[in-house]
């Protein structure tokens, strides 16, 4: 069978060249796969199925306080180079922030792997 590129298939639909009927329905399928009713709805299953999969990172949830607690040493600032302490909201939202990066950036290097000749 012949077949032809995502990019030249679409071009000779253009130019009204003759194409078989598996080429015009690949082409009919990718159209609807990325139409604008579709990308929510693949949005939404694409990230069911990754946090199914165990491959997605849920977002992280905190708590709200049951009562207020004060600071009372003065030196909060200069503790974390020190001995251990609890993260803040802050930290905990800038390292779920760095893992996403970090997923997006391995997702597209592994799709350039693959598109490399």
């Amino acid at each position: 069978m012949n077949r032809l590129p995502l990019d030249q298939l679409s071009s000779a639909l253009a130019k009204n060249y003759s194409l078989n009927n598996h080429q015009k329905l690949l082409y009919m399928l990718i159209c609807n796969f990325f139409s604008p009713q579709n990308i929510v709805t693949n949005l939404f299953r694409t990230k069911h199925l990754l946090l199914e999969k165990g491959m997605a990172v849920r977002p992280p949830y905190i708590p709200y306080p049951k009562e207020i607690e004060y600071i009372q040493k003065q030196y909060f600032v200069l503790e974390g180079l020190g001995n251990g302490r609890p993260l803040t909201g802050i930290e905990i939202a800038n390292l779920y922030g760095n893992i996403q990066t970090n997923q997006l950036g391995a997702g597209l290097a592994t799709a350039f792997s693959l598109c490399k000749k």
